[in-house]
Protein backbone atom coordinates (compact mmCIF):
# COMPACT_ATOMS: atom_id res chain seq x y z
CA UNK A 1 0.00 0.00 0.00
CA UNK A 2 1.23 3.51 -1.01
CA UNK A 3 0.13 7.40 -1.77
CA UNK A 4 0.24 8.08 -5.42
CA UNK A 5 4.10 7.62 -5.86
CA UNK A 6 4.04 6.09 -9.38
CA UNK A 7 6.17 2.66 -7.93
CA UNK A 8 6.74 -0.46 -9.84
CA UNK A 9 5.25 -3.48 -8.40
CA UNK A 10 2.12 -3.46 -6.33
CA UNK A 11 1.94 -0.50 -7.56
CA UNK A 12 3.17 -0.87 -10.20
CA UNK A 13 0.41 -2.19 -11.92
CA UNK A 14 0.00 1.50 -10.91
CA UNK A 15 2.56 2.50 -13.56
CA UNK A 16 -0.04 1.15 -16.45
CA UNK A 17 -3.30 2.73 -14.53
CA UNK A 18 -1.99 5.89 -16.16
CA UNK A 19 -2.45 4.02 -19.99
CA UNK A 20 -5.64 2.99 -18.86
CA UNK A 21 -7.05 6.54 -17.45
CA UNK A 22 -5.57 8.51 -21.17
CA UNK A 23 -8.22 5.80 -22.29
CA UNK A 24 -11.60 7.32 -20.66
CA UNK A 25 -12.65 10.07 -22.37
CA UNK A 26 -12.47 7.79 -26.14
CA UNK A 27 -14.45 5.26 -24.55
CA UNK A 28 -16.75 7.05 -23.08
CA UNK A 29 -17.51 9.24 -26.25
CA UNK A 30 -17.77 5.82 -28.26
CA UNK A 31 -20.33 4.98 -26.10
CA UNK A 32 -22.06 7.93 -25.34
CA UNK A 33 -22.50 7.86 -29.33
CA UNK A 34 -24.13 4.56 -29.35
CA UNK A 35 -26.64 5.08 -26.39
CA UNK A 36 -27.99 8.11 -27.99
CA UNK A 37 -28.74 5.90 -30.67
CA UNK A 38 -30.42 3.54 -28.75
CA UNK A 39 -34.24 2.69 -29.94
CA UNK A 40 -35.15 0.82 -26.88
CA UNK A 41 -35.67 3.92 -24.10
CA UNK A 42 -37.68 1.70 -22.09
CA UNK A 43 -35.49 -1.30 -21.89
CA UNK A 44 -32.81 0.76 -21.06
CA UNK A 45 -34.67 2.60 -18.48
CA UNK A 46 -35.15 -0.81 -16.38
CA UNK A 47 -31.61 -1.96 -16.73
CA UNK A 48 -30.50 1.51 -15.31
CA UNK A 49 -32.17 0.82 -12.59
CA UNK A 50 -30.41 -1.74 -11.52
CA UNK A 51 -27.81 -0.20 -11.76
CA UNK A 52 -28.58 2.69 -9.69
CA UNK A 53 -28.71 0.39 -7.15
CA UNK A 54 -25.13 -0.38 -7.52
CA UNK A 55 -24.62 3.31 -7.26
CA UNK A 56 -26.06 4.02 -3.85
CA UNK A 57 -23.91 0.65 -2.61
CA UNK A 58 -20.84 2.52 -3.97
CA UNK A 59 -21.31 5.82 -1.60
CA UNK A 60 -21.38 3.65 1.03
CA UNK A 61 -17.87 3.65 3.25
CA UNK A 62 -18.86 0.92 5.86
CA UNK A 63 -18.77 -3.21 6.13
CA UNK A 64 -22.13 -4.20 4.74
CA UNK A 65 -23.96 -7.19 3.39
CA UNK A 66 -25.74 -6.29 -0.42
CA UNK A 67 -29.35 -7.79 -0.85
CA UNK A 68 -30.25 -8.98 -4.18
CA UNK A 69 -31.23 -6.05 -6.68
CA UNK A 70 -33.63 -6.93 -9.58
CA UNK A 71 -35.10 -5.44 -12.10
CA UNK A 72 -37.22 -7.05 -15.46
CA UNK A 73 -36.33 -6.27 -18.83
CA UNK A 74 -38.79 -6.34 -22.03
CA UNK A 75 -38.36 -9.88 -22.79
CA UNK A 76 -39.25 -10.93 -19.23
CA UNK A 77 -35.45 -11.70 -17.95
CA UNK A 78 -34.06 -11.01 -14.54
CA UNK A 79 -31.40 -9.09 -14.18
CA UNK A 80 -29.73 -9.07 -11.01
CA UNK A 81 -27.10 -7.12 -9.14
CA UNK A 82 -25.72 -9.17 -5.95
CA UNK A 83 -22.58 -8.74 -4.40
CA UNK A 84 -21.88 -9.19 -0.69
CA UNK A 85 -18.79 -8.57 1.22
CA UNK A 86 -19.16 -12.05 2.39
CA UNK A 87 -19.17 -13.48 -0.67
CA UNK A 88 -19.38 -12.83 -4.50
CA UNK A 89 -22.66 -13.91 -6.51
CA UNK A 90 -23.08 -17.30 -7.32
CA UNK A 91 -22.17 -18.56 -10.90
CA UNK A 92 -26.16 -19.11 -11.70
CA UNK A 93 -26.75 -15.21 -10.52
CA UNK A 94 -23.91 -14.02 -12.76
CA UNK A 95 -24.87 -15.94 -15.63
CA UNK A 96 -28.50 -14.42 -15.33
CA UNK A 97 -26.86 -10.78 -15.99
CA UNK A 98 -26.93 -9.45 -19.00
CA UNK A 99 -25.59 -5.90 -20.12
CA UNK A 100 -26.83 -3.94 -22.95
CA UNK A 101 -24.57 -2.51 -25.63
CA UNK A 102 -26.08 0.91 -24.17
CA UNK A 103 -25.15 0.31 -20.51
CA UNK A 104 -21.49 -0.59 -21.01
CA UNK A 105 -20.46 2.88 -19.96
CA UNK A 106 -22.67 3.13 -17.03
CA UNK A 107 -21.53 -0.23 -15.75
CA UNK A 108 -18.20 0.77 -16.38
CA UNK A 109 -18.82 3.61 -14.21
CA UNK A 110 -20.18 1.84 -11.58
CA UNK A 111 -17.15 -0.44 -11.50
CA UNK A 112 -14.77 2.39 -10.93
CA UNK A 113 -16.66 4.28 -8.40
CA UNK A 114 -16.27 0.82 -6.44
CA UNK A 115 -12.87 0.68 -7.21
CA UNK A 116 -12.34 4.39 -5.53
CA UNK A 117 -14.42 2.97 -2.39
CA UNK A 118 -12.14 0.29 -2.52
CA UNK A 119 -14.48 -2.53 -2.94
CA UNK A 120 -12.01 -4.62 -5.67
CA UNK A 121 -13.91 -7.76 -5.00
CA UNK A 122 -17.42 -6.41 -6.39
CA UNK A 123 -16.07 -3.92 -8.94
CA UNK A 124 -14.28 -7.24 -10.95
CA UNK A 125 -17.22 -8.45 -10.52
CA UNK A 126 -19.24 -5.63 -12.54
CA UNK A 127 -16.87 -6.16 -15.08
CA UNK A 128 -17.22 -9.74 -14.88
CA UNK A 129 -20.69 -9.25 -16.22
CA UNK A 130 -19.84 -6.50 -18.52
CA UNK A 131 -17.29 -8.88 -19.83
CA UNK A 132 -19.95 -11.92 -20.16
CA UNK A 133 -22.39 -10.05 -21.83
CA UNK A 134 -20.96 -10.48 -25.01
CA UNK A 135 -19.49 -13.13 -26.82
CA UNK A 136 -15.51 -12.54 -27.43
CA UNK A 137 -15.44 -12.18 -31.28
CA UNK A 138 -17.17 -8.55 -30.55
CA UNK A 139 -14.05 -8.16 -28.77
CA UNK A 140 -12.16 -7.30 -32.38
CA UNK A 141 -15.01 -4.97 -33.80
CA UNK A 142 -12.90 -1.56 -33.79
CA UNK A 143 -15.38 0.09 -35.32
CA UNK A 144 -18.04 -0.61 -32.71
CA UNK A 145 -18.42 1.14 -29.21
CA UNK A 146 -18.53 -2.38 -28.08
CA UNK A 147 -15.41 -3.39 -29.25
CA UNK A 148 -13.02 -1.02 -26.98
CA UNK A 149 -15.47 -1.07 -24.25
CA UNK A 150 -14.87 -4.47 -23.89
CA UNK A 151 -11.09 -4.30 -24.02
CA UNK A 152 -11.35 -1.48 -21.75
CA UNK A 153 -13.22 -3.12 -19.67
CA UNK A 154 -10.87 -5.96 -19.73
CA UNK A 155 -8.06 -3.88 -19.26
CA UNK A 156 -9.39 -2.21 -15.65
CA UNK A 157 -10.21 -6.22 -14.68
CA UNK A 158 -6.44 -7.26 -15.31
CA UNK A 159 -5.13 -4.16 -13.48
CA UNK A 160 -7.27 -5.09 -10.34
CA UNK A 161 -6.76 -8.33 -9.84
CA UNK A 162 -2.96 -8.07 -10.22
CA UNK A 163 -3.45 -5.51 -7.47
CA UNK A 164 -5.23 -8.55 -5.22
CA UNK A 165 -2.79 -11.09 -6.33
CA UNK A 166 -5.26 -12.85 -9.15
CA UNK A 167 -2.08 -13.06 -11.55
CA UNK A 168 -3.50 -15.86 -13.66
CA UNK A 169 -6.66 -13.91 -14.16
CA UNK A 170 -5.21 -10.62 -15.12
CA UNK A 171 -2.92 -12.32 -17.98
CA UNK A 172 -6.00 -14.34 -19.06
CA UNK A 173 -7.67 -11.31 -19.70
CA UNK A 174 -4.66 -9.42 -21.68
CA UNK A 175 -3.75 -12.21 -23.60
CA UNK A 176 -7.35 -12.63 -24.93
CA UNK A 177 -7.25 -8.78 -26.01
CA UNK A 178 -4.07 -9.79 -27.82
CA UNK A 179 -5.80 -12.13 -29.33
CA UNK A 180 -8.30 -9.97 -30.76
CA UNK A 181 -6.03 -6.30 -30.86
CA UNK A 182 -2.22 -8.24 -31.69
CA UNK A 183 -0.65 -4.66 -31.97
CA UNK A 184 -2.60 -3.13 -28.91
CA UNK A 185 0.53 -1.43 -27.05
CA UNK A 186 -1.08 -0.74 -23.94
CA UNK A 187 -2.52 -4.15 -23.42
CA UNK A 188 1.85 -5.52 -24.06
CA UNK A 189 2.78 -2.87 -22.07
CA UNK A 190 0.40 -3.99 -18.87
CA UNK A 191 1.35 -7.53 -19.74
CA UNK A 192 4.66 -6.90 -18.72
CA UNK A 193 3.75 -5.35 -15.88
CA UNK A 194 1.80 -8.77 -14.94
CA UNK A 195 5.00 -10.55 -16.12
CA UNK A 196 6.71 -8.50 -13.76
CA UNK A 197 5.11 -7.52 -11.28
CA UNK A 198 2.87 -10.98 -10.89
CA UNK A 199 4.65 -13.76 -11.65
CA UNK A 200 8.31 -12.35 -11.29
CA UNK A 201 9.55 -13.18 -15.02
CA UNK A 202 11.21 -9.92 -15.84
CA UNK A 203 13.38 -11.53 -18.56
CA UNK A 204 9.87 -12.38 -20.52
CA UNK A 205 8.43 -9.01 -19.51
CA UNK A 206 11.27 -6.79 -20.95
CA UNK A 207 11.08 -9.25 -24.21
CA UNK A 208 7.67 -7.96 -24.75
CA UNK A 209 8.82 -4.33 -23.82
CA UNK A 210 11.56 -4.61 -25.98
CA UNK A 211 8.95 -5.57 -29.42
CA UNK A 212 6.91 -2.94 -28.26
CA UNK A 213 9.83 -0.32 -29.12
CA UNK A 214 11.38 -2.32 -31.99
CA UNK A 215 8.43 -0.88 -33.50
CA UNK A 216 8.92 2.81 -33.50
CA UNK A 217 7.57 5.64 -31.51
CA UNK A 218 4.40 5.58 -34.31
CA UNK A 219 4.03 1.77 -33.91
CA UNK A 220 3.45 -0.42 -36.86
CA UNK A 221 0.51 1.38 -37.74
CA UNK A 222 2.40 4.29 -38.03
CA UNK A 223 -0.04 6.21 -35.14
CA UNK A 224 1.31 9.20 -33.65
CA UNK A 225 -1.16 8.57 -30.99
CA UNK A 226 1.20 5.50 -29.85
CA UNK A 227 4.14 7.80 -28.99
CA UNK A 228 2.88 8.58 -25.42
CA UNK A 229 2.55 4.82 -24.78
CA UNK A 230 6.28 3.85 -26.42
CA UNK A 231 7.66 6.24 -23.90
CA UNK A 232 6.12 5.06 -20.90
CA UNK A 233 6.99 1.51 -22.28
CA UNK A 234 10.83 2.79 -22.70
CA UNK A 235 10.93 3.91 -19.09
CA UNK A 236 9.36 0.55 -18.13
CA UNK A 237 12.13 -1.09 -19.96
CA UNK A 238 14.72 0.59 -18.35
CA UNK A 239 14.07 -0.20 -15.28
CA UNK A 240 13.38 -3.75 -16.05
CA UNK A 241 16.73 -3.89 -17.21
CA UNK A 242 18.17 -2.13 -14.77
CA UNK A 243 16.62 -4.92 -12.35
CA UNK A 244 18.77 -7.71 -14.17
CA UNK A 245 21.76 -5.82 -13.95
CA UNK A 246 21.68 -5.32 -17.74
CA UNK A 247 22.61 -1.50 -17.15
CA UNK A 248 24.22 -0.49 -20.40
CA UNK A 249 20.73 -1.74 -22.07
CA UNK A 250 18.78 0.10 -19.09
CA UNK A 251 20.25 3.78 -20.01
CA UNK A 252 19.53 3.07 -23.71
CA UNK A 253 16.38 2.46 -22.58
CA UNK A 254 16.03 5.56 -19.93
CA UNK A 255 17.82 7.52 -22.99
CA UNK A 256 14.91 6.96 -25.30
CA UNK A 257 12.11 7.56 -22.68
CA UNK A 258 13.62 11.08 -22.24
CA UNK A 259 13.92 11.66 -25.80
CA UNK A 260 10.39 11.20 -26.38
CA UNK A 261 8.66 12.74 -23.56
CA UNK A 262 10.70 15.92 -24.31
CA UNK A 263 10.31 16.46 -28.35
CA UNK A 264 9.22 13.82 -31.07
CA UNK A 265 12.06 13.92 -32.91
CA UNK A 266 15.08 15.51 -31.21
CA UNK A 267 18.35 16.08 -33.35
CA UNK A 268 20.20 14.54 -30.41
CA UNK A 269 20.07 12.93 -26.71
CA UNK A 270 20.20 15.88 -24.34
CA UNK A 271 18.64 16.75 -21.18
CA UNK A 272 15.66 19.99 -21.94
CA UNK A 273 14.06 21.55 -19.97
CA UNK A 274 10.29 20.88 -20.76
CA UNK A 275 7.13 23.07 -20.12
CA UNK A 276 3.47 22.88 -21.10
CA UNK A 277 3.48 19.12 -19.85
CA UNK A 278 0.63 17.56 -17.58
CA UNK A 279 1.43 16.71 -13.68
CA UNK A 280 1.28 13.30 -14.88
CA UNK A 281 4.03 13.83 -17.35
CA UNK A 282 6.02 15.90 -15.45
CA UNK A 283 5.96 12.94 -12.57
CA UNK A 284 6.96 10.57 -15.03
CA UNK A 285 9.84 12.80 -16.82
CA UNK A 286 10.96 13.51 -13.05
CA UNK A 287 11.03 10.10 -12.18
CA UNK A 288 13.10 8.89 -15.60
CA UNK A 289 15.65 11.72 -14.54
CA UNK A 290 15.92 9.82 -11.36
CA UNK A 291 16.05 6.36 -12.59
CA UNK A 292 19.16 7.33 -15.06
CA UNK A 293 20.81 8.56 -12.08
CA UNK A 294 20.83 6.15 -10.18
CA UNK A 295 21.87 3.52 -12.96
CA UNK A 296 24.64 5.45 -14.08
CA UNK A 297 25.69 5.52 -10.12
CA UNK A 298 25.39 1.43 -10.19
CA UNK A 299 27.67 1.67 -13.43
CA UNK A 300 30.04 3.88 -12.53
CA UNK A 301 29.41 6.85 -14.86
CA UNK A 302 30.01 9.69 -12.88
CA UNK A 303 29.63 12.53 -15.15
CA UNK A 304 26.14 11.12 -16.32
CA UNK A 305 24.77 11.21 -12.93
CA UNK A 306 25.75 14.41 -11.51
CA UNK A 307 24.39 15.86 -14.95
CA UNK A 308 21.15 14.07 -14.05
CA UNK A 309 21.27 14.96 -10.22
CA UNK A 310 21.57 18.16 -11.47
CA UNK A 311 19.05 18.36 -13.96
CA UNK A 312 16.24 16.33 -11.47
CA UNK A 313 16.91 18.94 -8.93
CA UNK A 314 16.76 21.89 -10.98
CA UNK A 315 13.63 20.87 -12.85
CA UNK A 316 11.20 24.04 -13.29
CA UNK A 317 7.71 22.96 -11.93
CA UNK A 318 6.66 26.28 -11.58
CA UNK A 319 3.55 25.15 -13.43
CA UNK A 320 2.95 22.30 -11.71
CA UNK A 321 4.21 23.53 -7.89
CA UNK A 322 2.35 20.44 -6.21
CA UNK A 323 4.20 18.71 -7.46
CA UNK A 324 7.82 20.07 -5.04
CA UNK A 325 7.11 17.71 -2.87
CA UNK A 326 6.77 14.64 -5.56
CA UNK A 327 10.69 16.14 -6.71
CA UNK A 328 11.66 16.42 -2.62
CA UNK A 329 10.22 12.53 -2.13
CA UNK A 330 13.09 11.15 -4.29
CA UNK A 331 15.98 13.45 -3.39
CA UNK A 332 15.09 13.06 0.46
CA UNK A 333 15.05 9.23 0.00
CA UNK A 334 18.34 9.08 -1.98
CA UNK A 335 20.15 10.90 0.58
CA UNK A 336 19.27 8.57 2.93
CA UNK A 337 19.92 5.88 0.56
CA UNK A 338 23.44 7.33 0.28
CA UNK A 339 24.37 7.54 3.83
CA UNK A 340 23.53 3.14 3.77
CA UNK A 341 26.01 0.07 2.59
CA UNK A 342 22.92 0.12 0.07
CA UNK A 343 23.62 3.56 -1.18
CA UNK A 344 27.78 2.80 -0.81
CA UNK A 345 27.77 -0.32 -3.19
CA UNK A 346 24.30 0.51 -5.09
CA UNK A 347 23.17 -3.03 -6.76
CA UNK A 348 20.22 -4.14 -9.57
CA UNK A 349 18.29 -4.74 -6.20
CA UNK A 350 17.68 -0.82 -6.20
CA UNK A 351 15.56 -1.24 -9.28
CA UNK A 352 13.62 -4.73 -8.07
CA UNK A 353 9.57 -4.46 -7.36
CA UNK A 354 7.51 -5.64 -4.31
CA UNK A 355 7.76 -9.14 -4.55
CA UNK A 356 10.93 -9.41 -5.90
CA UNK A 357 12.06 -7.88 -2.88
CA UNK A 358 10.17 -10.27 -0.59
CA UNK A 359 11.70 -13.45 -2.17
CA UNK A 360 15.03 -11.82 -1.57
CA UNK A 361 14.02 -11.13 1.92
CA UNK A 362 13.19 -14.61 2.55
CA UNK A 363 16.44 -15.95 0.84
CA UNK A 364 17.88 -13.91 3.61
CA UNK A 365 16.10 -15.23 6.58
CA UNK A 366 18.73 -17.85 7.97
CA UNK A 367 17.26 -18.63 11.37
CA UNK A 368 16.53 -21.62 12.23
CA UNK A 369 12.89 -21.78 12.96
CA UNK A 370 11.39 -18.82 14.41
CA UNK A 371 7.85 -17.03 13.57
CA UNK A 372 6.93 -15.81 10.45
CA UNK A 373 4.48 -13.01 10.57
CA UNK A 374 3.29 -10.55 7.60
CA UNK A 375 1.21 -7.27 9.55
CA UNK A 376 -0.94 -5.38 6.80
CA UNK A 377 -2.44 -8.23 4.57
CA UNK A 378 -5.39 -6.40 2.19
CA UNK A 379 -5.57 -9.41 -0.55
CA UNK A 380 -3.24 -11.09 0.58
CA UNK A 381 -0.83 -10.98 -2.70
CA UNK A 382 2.09 -10.98 -0.54
CA UNK A 383 0.86 -13.51 2.10
CA UNK A 384 0.56 -15.85 -0.50
CA UNK A 385 3.79 -15.89 -1.82
CA UNK A 386 5.29 -15.85 1.86
CA UNK A 387 3.37 -18.97 2.72
CA UNK A 388 4.46 -20.82 -0.61
CA UNK A 389 7.94 -20.52 -0.33
CA UNK A 390 7.54 -21.61 3.57
CA UNK A 391 5.52 -24.59 3.06
CA UNK A 392 6.11 -26.70 5.77
CA UNK A 393 5.91 -23.53 8.46
CA UNK A 394 3.17 -22.02 9.65
CA UNK A 395 2.72 -18.52 8.44
CA UNK A 396 0.54 -15.53 9.97
CA UNK A 397 -1.71 -12.59 8.68
CA UNK A 398 -2.87 -9.66 10.66
CA UNK A 399 -5.00 -6.63 9.54
CA UNK A 400 -8.39 -5.50 10.43
CA UNK A 401 -9.38 -5.98 7.20
CA UNK A 402 -11.31 -2.79 7.77
CA UNK A 403 -8.66 -0.48 6.11
CA UNK A 404 -6.28 2.10 7.81
CA UNK A 405 -7.01 3.09 11.14
CA UNK A 406 -6.21 7.29 11.00
CA UNK A 407 -5.70 8.93 7.74
CA UNK A 408 -2.13 8.79 6.29
CA UNK A 409 -0.37 11.58 4.89
CA UNK A 410 -2.17 14.84 2.89
CA UNK A 411 -4.79 14.21 0.11
CA UNK A 412 -2.86 17.14 -1.76
CA UNK A 413 0.26 14.91 -1.70
CA UNK A 414 -1.34 11.62 -2.79
CA UNK A 415 -2.12 10.58 1.12
CA UNK A 416 -5.32 8.23 2.36
CA UNK A 417 -8.10 8.97 4.21
CA UNK A 418 -9.37 6.49 7.19
CA UNK A 419 -10.81 3.10 5.97
CA UNK A 420 -8.45 2.99 2.72
CA UNK A 421 -7.42 -0.09 1.56
CA UNK A 422 -10.46 -1.87 3.07
CA UNK A 423 -12.08 -5.02 2.12
CA UNK A 424 -15.01 -4.48 4.55
CA UNK A 425 -14.39 -7.29 6.62
CA UNK A 426 -14.06 -9.67 4.10
CA UNK A 427 -10.87 -11.79 4.43
CA UNK A 428 -8.41 -12.86 1.56
CA UNK A 429 -9.60 -16.50 -0.42
CA UNK A 430 -7.38 -18.86 -1.52
CA UNK A 431 -4.83 -18.78 0.83
CA UNK A 432 -2.48 -21.32 0.93
CA UNK A 433 -3.74 -24.23 3.73
CA UNK A 434 -0.70 -23.36 6.54
CA UNK A 435 -2.09 -19.51 6.80
CA UNK A 436 -3.85 -18.38 10.02
CA UNK A 437 -5.16 -14.93 9.83
CA UNK A 438 -5.31 -12.75 12.55
CA UNK A 439 -8.23 -10.19 12.29
CA UNK A 440 -8.28 -7.07 14.64
CA UNK A 441 -5.86 -4.06 15.41
CA UNK A 442 -1.99 -5.17 15.92
CA UNK A 443 -2.09 -4.27 19.38
CA UNK A 444 -5.66 -5.62 20.77
CA UNK A 445 -4.30 -9.59 18.37
CA UNK A 446 -0.59 -9.36 18.73
CA UNK A 447 -0.47 -9.62 22.93
CA UNK A 448 -2.80 -12.71 22.66
CA UNK A 449 -0.84 -14.26 19.61
CA UNK A 450 2.34 -13.66 21.46
CA UNK A 451 0.99 -15.23 24.71
CA UNK A 452 0.05 -19.08 22.80
CA UNK A 453 3.15 -18.74 20.26
CA UNK A 454 6.50 -18.96 21.72
CA UNK A 455 10.00 -18.05 20.41
CA UNK A 456 12.07 -15.56 18.16
CA UNK A 457 10.66 -14.02 14.73
CA UNK A 458 12.07 -15.42 12.08
CA UNK A 459 10.91 -13.42 9.08
CA UNK A 460 8.66 -10.07 9.51
CA UNK A 461 6.94 -8.06 7.27
CA UNK A 462 5.46 -5.12 7.82
CA UNK A 463 3.17 -3.29 5.64
CA UNK A 464 0.74 -0.83 7.54
CA UNK A 465 1.71 2.70 6.40
CA UNK A 466 1.31 4.95 9.58
CA UNK A 467 3.74 5.25 12.82
CA UNK A 468 1.45 4.73 14.73
CA UNK A 469 0.68 1.01 13.33
CA UNK A 470 4.09 0.23 13.41
CA UNK A 471 5.16 1.13 16.85
CA UNK A 472 2.19 -0.68 18.21
CA UNK A 473 4.24 -3.84 16.59
CA UNK A 474 7.75 -3.06 18.03
CA UNK A 475 5.75 -2.47 21.13
CA UNK A 476 4.67 -6.09 21.18
CA UNK A 477 7.49 -8.21 19.45
CA UNK A 478 10.64 -6.26 20.25
CA UNK A 479 12.32 -9.16 22.76
CA UNK A 480 11.25 -11.58 20.08
CA UNK A 481 13.42 -10.02 17.34
CA UNK A 482 17.03 -11.49 17.62
CA UNK A 483 20.52 -11.57 15.73
CA UNK A 484 18.88 -12.89 12.21
CA UNK A 485 15.87 -11.57 11.82
CA UNK A 486 14.45 -10.42 9.17
CA UNK A 487 12.37 -7.22 8.66
CA UNK A 488 11.11 -6.14 5.73
CA UNK A 489 8.92 -2.68 5.47
CA UNK A 490 6.74 -1.51 2.81
CA UNK A 491 7.01 1.93 2.73
CA UNK A 492 10.32 2.68 4.61
CA UNK A 493 10.67 5.51 2.20
CA UNK A 494 9.97 6.54 -0.99
CA UNK A 495 6.68 8.60 0.13
CA UNK A 496 5.71 11.80 1.14
CA UNK A 497 5.88 11.24 4.44
CA UNK A 498 8.46 8.48 4.84
CA UNK A 499 10.39 10.22 7.69
CA UNK A 500 7.48 10.22 9.92
CA UNK A 501 5.84 6.76 9.38
CA UNK A 502 7.55 3.12 8.98
CA UNK A 503 10.67 4.56 9.34
CA UNK A 504 10.69 6.78 11.81
CA UNK A 505 8.94 3.51 14.51
CA UNK A 506 11.68 1.17 13.23
CA UNK A 507 14.48 3.25 14.14
CA UNK A 508 12.87 4.45 17.38
CA UNK A 509 12.41 0.58 18.37
CA UNK A 510 16.53 0.51 17.25
CA UNK A 511 17.27 3.00 19.83
CA UNK A 512 15.07 2.18 22.65
CA UNK A 513 16.08 -1.66 22.01
CA UNK A 514 20.06 -1.24 21.61
CA UNK A 515 19.27 -3.61 18.32
CA UNK A 516 22.02 -3.64 15.64
CA UNK A 517 21.08 -4.45 11.84
CA UNK A 518 22.23 -4.30 8.77
CA UNK A 519 20.53 -3.28 5.58
CA UNK A 520 20.23 -6.29 2.73
CA UNK A 521 18.43 -4.47 0.28
CA UNK A 522 16.50 -1.23 -0.56
CA UNK A 523 14.24 -0.50 -3.62
CA UNK A 524 13.43 2.69 -5.09
CA UNK A 525 10.86 1.56 -6.91
CA UNK A 526 8.75 -0.17 -4.30
CA UNK A 527 10.29 2.05 -1.44
CA UNK A 528 10.45 -1.12 0.78
CA UNK A 529 13.66 -1.98 2.44
CA UNK A 530 15.24 -5.11 3.89
CA UNK A 531 16.86 -5.16 7.38
CA UNK A 532 18.73 -8.16 9.11
CA UNK A 533 19.04 -7.81 12.95
CA UNK A 534 22.84 -8.69 13.61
Amino acid sequence: MGPAIVRHGRGCARGVVVVVVLLIPLVCNLLSQQAGGSSRPGHRASRVHAFASWRQICRQRDPITISSHLSSGPHGSQHILRSSVQMSATPAEIDAIKVAPDEMQQAIKIARSLRASWKLKEAVEVLGIVISSFPDDMLSNANDAVGPGLKYAMMLRADWNLLMGNNNQCIEDLRNILVHWPSDRDARIQLAHALNDGKLDTEQALTVLGEVLDEGPEGAAGDIADISSYTWAAQDAGVFAASLGKHDMAQQYFEMFRKHLCEFKPKRYKYVQICMKSSEQMKRYSQGVFYEMVNAIIIGDAERAAAAAEFHKSMRLNEHPELVWFRQVFTSSWEFILSTSVGKAPEPSLFYGTLTMLKLAMDAASLDGGLILELGVWHGSSLRMTASDWPDQQVHGFDTFTGLPEAWGSPEKGGESVGAYSTFGATPSDLPQNVQLHAGLFSDTLPGFLETHPGPIRFMNVDCDLYSSTKDIFDQVSDRIVPGTVLVFDEYLMTPTWQDDEFKAFQEAVTKNGWTFEYVAISIMSGQAIIRIT
